[in-house]
């Protein structure tokens, strides 16, 4: 099928812009109904509406691989995270106070979600251990999802980041790749990818290959500072749409995803990721295929 993952007669990743792709809207499923309000309080979660959205949200991911849901992190949340995210970006010197990206320089050069930049490393000593950050992983919609999902209870911090997507940087594009190469254990670990502001998909959104868990785990290849990634057919139909801040895109460990690139001049796409598993899951970063997450 054109859109599931294959390893042959496939375009390099790095070469394919948004506008070279097939791209089609996702279809969201709105947290919470308009009539609730707010989708933190405990009567709302338990109403019959919110119950047909988790169920609906529950059987589109197992179907498709992920699911979108529409502002179901509430909006007080994801200031805060949004707020502290910004103020630690600014202490390591890399945003302005008007939320520009400070230019890489050729002697302390931007490297991303590399865990060799210093920088990116204190970048995450900041923002996770906060309240403010938790508070967004542990939000109830999420929560409830995945519990539909799983049929059981979830487990949390199962390997949480915040990003910084630069600007005009196309060689810091997140590549289409599998999550279950970077963190292996449970085929059912599911990552949340929250935009901490509006994220239109021409400033770095998100883009997922529908089922592509039906592949199993696809060959990366490297191009070192853990940017591994996988090739994906050319004529690939690719599942994104702009996103707004309090928007969560659900996906399992081996639906293969990526991001577009940034073209906004001066500001980073900021978001998160947090990552669940059942609670009956064992720990573990094997693959798969006997190999451990982290290596290859």
């Amino acid at each position: 099928m054109a859109d599931r993952a294959t390893a042959t007669a496939a375009t390099p990743p790095a070469a394919q812009t948004r506008t070279a792709c097939a791209v089609v809207p996702w279809t969201m499923i709105v947290w919470p109904p308009d009539d609730l309000g707010d989708s933190t309080a405990t009567d709302n979660l338990h109403s019959d509406a919110v119950e047909a959205c988790v169920r609906a949200a529950a059987d589109s991911a197992a179907r498709d691989g992920f699911v979108v849901l529409r502002g179901a992190v509430h909006a007080d949340a994801l200031s805060a995270l949004a707020t502290t995210a910004f103020a630690a970006a600014c202490d390591e010197g890399l945003l302005t106070p008007d939320g520009a990206m400070v230019p890489a320089s050729a002697t302390e050069p931007w490297r991303g979600d590399a865990f060799t930049d210093p920088r990116w490393l204190r970048l995450q000593q900041q923002i996770l251990p906060t309240r403010a950050f938790t508070s967004v992983g542990d939000s109830p919609a999420i929560l409830r999802v995945l519990a539909a999902l799983f049929g059981e209870g979830v487990t949390t911090r199962r390997g949480d980041i915040c990003r910084l997507l630069a600007p005009n940087a196309p060689a810091h594009t997140t590549r289409p790749h599998q999550d279950h190469w970077y963190v292996g254990g449970s085929l059912q670990v599911w990552t949340a990818w929250v935009p901490l502001r509006d994220c239109p998909m021409d400033t770095g959104g998100l883009a997922v290959l529908s089922q592509a868990q039906d592949t199993g785990l696809l060959p990366h290849s490297s191009l070192g500072d853990a940017r591994q990634g996988c090739a994906v057919a050319s004529d690939a139909r690719w599942y994104s749409s702009d996103l707004l801040a309090g928007d969560v895109v659900l996906f399992n460990c081996l639906t293969v995803h990526r991001s577009w690139h940034n073209l906004h001049p001066t500001q980073p796409r900021m978001s998160v990721d947090y990552r669940y598993q059942p609670a009956s899951a064992r720990l573990d970063i094997t693959r798969v295929d006997g190999t451990t997450a982290g290596t290859g």
